[in-house]
C-alpha cells in the first residue's frame, strides 16, 4: 500500500521564505554599506579639508616668499657694493641663503602633492600688477649688471587670475636676470613702433639688440613658422659683430623650419620694423574684408 503526501504548498512556502530572507539580507547589507560610507565620509571630511588647506598653504607660502627673499638678497648685495664687506651683511646673506633653501624645499614639497587648483578669474588692474612685480626686480637686475626697463601701458584691465599672472612675470624676470649674460644678444620679435629698437640702443649705449619681425597669419602661426615665406633679421648698419650675430640667429630660424632655402634678408633696424608694421596693417585689413564679406553674405 503506497501513501502519497502533498507537500507542494509547504515546499513553496519554504522557497518563498528563503527568497524573502535573501532579499531582506541584501537590503540590510546595502543599508549597512551606505551607512558606513556616509559615516566614514563625514568622519574623514574634516581631515581631508585640513590636508587640502595645508597643501594650499604650503604652495601659497612658498610662492609668496620667493620674490621678497630675492629682493632682500639683492638689496644686501647692492648694500655690500656701496659700503663694502661687513660681518653683519655676511650674516644676513647667510640667513637669506638658508631661507632660500627652505623655500625651495617647500616648493618641491608642494609640487609633489599639489593638485591643480582652479584659477580665480576676476577683473584686475593688470598694468599695476605688472609694474609692481617688475619694479621689485630692479635692484636684482642692477646687481647682475643689467638695466631693467619697465614700460607698461597704464590703465589696462584684464580678466584672469592676478596671483598666477604675478607669479608668471616673476618667474620670467627671475630667469632673465639669472641667465642673461652681459654680452647676450637680445632679439625683439614683437610689433614695436618704427624707430623703437634704434632708440633703445642709443639710450643704453649700443645694446646688443636685433629686430626680427614675424610674418604670421591668423590661425596659421605654426605652419608659417615651419614654412616661412622669408626670414628677416634687422641689424644696425656698420656693426660687423651684430651682423654676424644676425646671420647666426637667421641660421637658427632656418634650422627650425621644415622649408629649405628660405629667402633671408638683413635690412636695417628701422626698415625691419617698418616691414612688420606694413604686414600687420595688411593682416588687419584682410580680417576686416573677411568680416565684411561674411556680414554681407549673411544678409
Amino acid at each position: 500500500m503506497a501513501v502519497f503526501l502533498d507537500c507542494y504548498q509547504q515546499m513553496h512556502a519554504v522557497v518563498t521564505f528563503a527568497w524573502m530572507s535573501l532579499a531582506a539580507m541584501a537590503v540590510c547589507v546595502v543599508l549597512v554599506y551606505g551607512i558606513v560610507v556616509l559615516c566614514s565620509r563625514r568622519a574623514i571630511a574634516p581631515v581631508v579639508q585640513a590636508s587640502e588647506r595645508q597643501k594650499q598653504f604650503i604652495t601659497d607660502a612658498s610662492h609668496e616668499l620667493k620674490t621678497p627673499i630675492t629682493v632682500i638678497a639683492t638689496s644686501l648685495k647692492v648694500l655690500e657694493m656701496e659700503v663694502g664687506q661687513q660681518k653683519w651683511i655676511d650674516k644676513a646673506e647667510s640667513q637669506t641663503e638658508k631661507l632660500t633653501e627652505l623655500v625651495n624645499e617647500l616648493v618641491t614639497l608642494s609640487r609633489m602633492d599639489e593638485e591643480a587648483s582652479p584659477l580665480q578669474m576676476a577683473d584686475f588692474p593688470v598694468s599695476d600688477a605688472l609694474t609692481e612685480t617688475a619694479e621689485s626686480f630692479r635692484d636684482f637686475a642692477a646687481s647682475a649688471g643689467h638695466t631693467l626697463v619697465v614700460r607698461v601701458t597704464p590703465g589696462l584691465t584684464y580678466c584672469g587670475d592676478e596671483y598666477a599672472i604675478r607669479q608668471l612675470v616673476s618667474i620670467l624676470l627671475d630667469n632673465a636676470v639669472k641667465y642673461a649674460a652681459p654680452e647676450a644678444t637680445i632679439v625683439i620679435k614683437s610689433t614695436v613702433p618704427v624707430g623703437y629698437t634704434a632708440s633703445v640702443r642709443k639710450k643704453f649705449h649700443d645694446l646688443h639688440i636685433l629686430f626680427s619681425p614675424e610674418f604670421l597669419r591668423e590661425g596659421h602661426a605654426l605652419y608659417d613658422n615651419l614654412y616661412p615665406s622669408r626670414i628677416v633679421v634687422g641689424c644696425p648698419a656698420g656693426d660687423g659683430e651684430l651682423a654676424a650675430r644676425a646671420h647666426t640667429f637667421a641660421g637658427l630660424l632656418q634650422q627650425g623650419a621644415i622649408k629649405q632655402n628660405v629667402d633671408t634678408l638683413f635690412p636695417g633696424l628701422t626698415e625691419a620694423e617698418a616691414r612688420q608694421a606694413y604686414e600687420d596693417a595688411i593682416g588687419m585689413w584682410e580680417q576686416v574684408l573677411v568680416a565684411a564679406k561674411s556680414y554681407l553674405e549673411g544678409r
